[in-house]
This record gives structure tokens, sequence and C-alpha cells, in this order.
């Protein structure tokens, strides 16, 4: 089933290319990705290859795709536990555990400096895929 999410996604690109990147998990990592970069009010060239090299390898989504959907990821936000449900129920799905997005996440804070605000930020999306209140640390 296509979600709304999805469908807007697709008709926002409008380009062929862009249908490896409706995956809705893809989408759901790349927002709480994008959600911890700017988490300290700036964007650094070593988190933009990080990202890239994230959905490269993890995504096999190619480097202009992904410039392309991180350019328009600010246009895509949306809630932090509606973002890490989606991709807790997937890997829920599939058997899978949670620890492994989580350290994409902290692999993404610790690539320019480690930043307390990154680090709060981490903890609201932790604290959705433990299943625990969000609470300010």
């Amino acid at each position: 089933m296509v979600s709304d999410f999805t469908r807007w996604i697709s008709d926002f690109f409008e380009i062929d290319e862009f249908d490896e990147l409706l995956d809705e998990v893809a989408l759901s990592v790349g927002i709480l990705l994008f959600d911890i970069i700017i988490a300290d009010r700036k964007i650094t060239k070593k988190e933009l290859e990080k990202f890239s090299a994230i959905f490269n390898s993890k995504f096999d989504i190619k480097s202009t795709s992904v410039e392309h959907l991180f350019n328009h990821i600010p246009l895509l936000q949306g809630d932090i536990h509606e973002h890490s449900t989606i991709i807790r129920n997937h890997l829920n799905m599939n058997g899978e555990k949670h620890y492994a997005v989580l350290d994409i996440l902290n692999q993404m804070i610790i690539v320019d400096g480690v930043d307390d605000r990154e680090y709060d930020q981490f903890y609201k999306i932790k604290h959705v895929f433990d299943g625990e209140p969000a609470t300010t640390i």
C-alpha cells in the first residue's frame, strides 16, 4: 500500500531516477539523519559526505540522487516520532534490532565532532525506538 507521504514524494520529484528513493524507510532514515545534522545549526562537508556514504552503502542510492534528496528533505520534515516509528516497525517486521540505526545516527554525530544538541536529538529518537517517553537529557 502506497502512503500519502510516498505518493507526495513521487509527485514532487516527478523523475524516474527517484523511484528507488520512494521507500519510506530510506526517507525516514534520511529525515532523522538530517535532524541530527542540523541540530547544531551548521552543516559541514564531513556531514554531507557521511550522509552520502550512508545512502550509497545502506540503500544503494547514487550520490547525485542523495544530494537531490538532501536538498529537499527540509520540505519533507515530519515528526521525529512518526519517522522513528516507520523505521522501528520495518525493523520489527523483519526481525531486526534498532541498534544498527542508532549506530548510523551516532556515526553522523561524531563525524565532525560531538555536539550536545546533536546528542539531545539522538536521545529523543532513541527513546522512540526504545518505546520510552522522550525527555530532555
